[in-house]
């Protein structure tokens, strides 16, 4: 075998499986086996010595989750993974640290595994904690924390029936306001009466385009119709909400929402004012008002007359996945639902501190904050957040690292991700050698 095919089949294991290599060389009237591709790939992989330098990044792999890991360890400079070692216990680091003594940095996550080899084999070494995984740990801390003390749903009591109708300025208002044009549209619209009123006249469309230096395409558009709701179709065209005979009744109709009058009652109101449709669309319309207008008024009253079970008690869910969401994410969540919440879940105030807290560290780059922090939630009454400060008091110089130093762990994750798609590609039938042969080659 040349040099030349030998390398065309290297090529040609490295993006596929040694199986899938040994079956399109047959294609070519090249008779192998993918046993002997495998071993073609190993002996080849052995002459690699892969270059770095003085700063490397570490994290762990899953062979087979769950059950038998790895660890990876790349080049900080070119992001190249440079050796793939059994285990994750921290011992083969551990030998290939000692063979290296001259790294300087390293990147991890937060095992302490890991810290105590490069510790024990590279004492003056830097060690930098992986920003992800901090904040990984923390939002696990959260969601335990919230898991323990919060049920899986919080129900908003309805402090006083809902009003029949309330009173707003809309009910006194003997016609509705039309909607306010824009500049654009009332440009629009007299484009649209000059148009209808040439073509009234008798003028053609070729002279009205050269009077007017428009185009055939909006002649035809606008050659028919109310020129007030032509002017508006790009509104309508991005609303979610279809034209309804419902749209003139729509302030009233958000104004009672607002203040959580029940449908029925808004319906039959609607009624006196000339609606004629039926009660089923209207509540169609009134959910999609609520849901793009963000209203918050409960979307199961009962408008069908069903008959409901009395001694249940009146209000809607709040869950505990939406919690975790305002907390971390600052989701939208009526005022007076949170305000409810933190009354009786005042723990609640000192996670959202928290999360701001330790966020704040990371804006400011600030080792002072950190160790503020520290100092403060050591102390909480909360196990979960007492935990997660008490572990970045134990690896607290790793940790002021990832502060004030622009390093992370992120090239690693990159890598992690090609070596799980090598393993998809194999079937999951890779040994430890062969997965080394592929990813370093």
């Amino acid at each position: 075998m040349t040099s030349r095919l030998e390398d065309f089949i290297i090529t040609l294991a490295l993006n596929t499986s040694c199986e899938g290599t040994a079956r399109i060389c047959k294609q070519m009237n090249i008779n192998i086996s993918g046993d002997t591709v495998i071993k073609i790939l190993l002996r080849n992989a052995k002459s690699i010595d892969p270059e770095y330098g003085e700063f490397i990044g570490v994290d762990d792999w899953a062979y087979k989750k769950g059950h038998t890991y790895g660890t990876i360890i790349c080049d900080g400079a070119s992001h190249k993974p440079i050796a793939l070692l059994d285990g994750r216990d921290g011992s083969a680091l551990k030998e290939w640290l000692e063979r290296n003594q001259h790294i300087k940095t390293a990147t991890r996550d937060r095992a302490s595994s890991y810290a105590k080899a490069i510790e024990e084999a590279l004492p003056q070494a830097m060690q930098i904690a992986d920003r992800f995984h901090l904040h990984q740990n923390l939002l696990k801390a959260i969601k335990d924390a919230l898991g323990r003390e919060i049920p899986a749903k919080i129900m908003i009591p309805i402090a006083n029936s809902a009003p029949n109708l309330a009173d707003s300025p809309a009910m006194d208002e003997p016609k509705l306001k039309k909607n306010v044009l824009t500049d654009a549209e009332k440009n629009r619209r007299e484009t649209i009466i000059k148009i209808q009123s040439y073509l009234s006249q008798g003028y053609s469309s070729k002279a009205i385009c050269e009077m007017m230096h428009t185009t055939y395409r909006q002649i035809r558009k606008f050659s028919i119709g109310d020129p007030d709701i032509l002017c508006c179709s790009n509104k309508l065209k991005s609303n979610s909400l279809c034209r309804s005979e419902l749209d003139q009744y729509k302030n009233i109709i958000l104004e009672q929402l607002a203040l959580k009058a029940k449908i029925k009652s808004i319906y039959e109101l609607i009624l006196e004012r000339g609606h004629t449709g039926k009660r089923t669309n209207f509540y169609d319309y009134c959910k999609k008002l609520i849901e793009k207008n963000d209203v918050a008024h409960p979307t199961n009253t009962n408008i069908l007359d069903v008959k409901l079970n009395k001694n249940k008690p009146k209000g809607h869910f709040i869950e505990r996945n939406r919690i975790l969401k305002y907390l971390w994410s600052n989701l939208n969540i009526p005022l007076a639902d949170i305000d409810f919440i933190l009354e009786r879940y005042p723990f609640l105030k000192e996670m959202g501190d928290c999360i701001s807290d330790f966020r704040n560290i990371y804006v400011n780059k600030s080792v002072t904050l950190l160790k503020e922090f520290v100092d403060k939630y050591v102390k909480s009454n909360n196990k979960n957040l007492k935990s997660f400060a008490n572990g970045i008091f134990k690896d607290f110089i790793a940790v002021k690292n990832s502060v004030i130093s622009e390093y992370s762990n992120g090239f690693i994750e990159g890598n992690n991700n090609r070596l799980k798609m090598i393993k998809r590609t194999m079937y999951g039938r890779a040994g430890l050698n062969l997965l080394r042969a592929k990813i370093i080659y």
